[in-house]
């Protein structure tokens, strides 16, 4: 499901653009109370030697700086974990993402925003069973969100052909439709359920 996750973040913060720089980053600064070291600042410029050139990144330091701080003054602000957890599946880091969002939990738990987020880590881990554990309690715990049921789906097209699988996951296509017609992912895996509805009726999943 992996180019299906950047729809997970819809009102998410915007931090793919600092992806690549973030992996280098975060994998060499030491741990600070929310898991990112500020970088240190530039030696100034000798006598007679031209000042160095500015910093492409300095705006990201600045935005991690800035976010350390808050979570210092505050280590239950739920809006700075949850962007540090997204900065953390951003930059390829799922297992310390999840330490974030278990920090949410412990102080706001059953968010919507923070489920999604839980989803794309477990997934990302290949932690398949807690993932599916999870959607599944979110279609009913978000029953109005569309997302909850595209995501047990999408988990049930890709690892269970069984025949009672495959009806599920036609339930869970019809209500993401019932809710947002003409989601173009909604579309395609669709496409992939009949696909395997159709090998399963041929008996391409039995045995032998």
């Amino acid at each position: 499901m992996k180019r299906e996750q950047g729809i997970w973040l819809g009102g998410g913060l915007a931090v793919g653009f600092v992806a690549g720089f973030l992996v280098a980053y975060l994998m060499t600064a030491d741990t600070m109370v929310g898991g990112l070291a500020p970088p240190a600042s530039p030696a100034p410029a000798a006598a007679g030697e031209s000042a160095p050139a500015a910093d492409p990144h300095a705006d990201v330091r600045g935005m991690l700086d800035d976010l350390n701080r808050r979570l210092e003054a505050n280590p239950e602000d739920v809006k700075v974990l949850a962007q540090l957890a997204e900065i953390y599946m951003q930059a390829g880091m799922p297992a310390r993402a999840l330490g974030f969002l278990d920090r949410i939990d412990a102080v706001e738990p059953d968010l919507f925003q923070t489920g999604l987020l839980r989803a794309m880590a477990l997934e990302s881990l290949g932690r398949e069973e807690e993932f599916a554990d999870l959607v599944t309690r979110m279609t009913t715990k978000f029953a109005n969100r569309w997302e909850s049921h595209y995501l047990l789906a999408a988990h049930l097209v890709n690892h269970h052909h069984e025949e009672g699988d495959l009806a599920r996951a036609r339930q869970a296509l019809d209500r993401v439709d019932s809710i947002q017609p003409g989601i173009p992912e909604a579309v395609e895996l669709r496409t992939q359920l009949e696909q395997a509805e159709a090998k399963h009726e041929g008996g391409g999943d039995r045995a032998g």
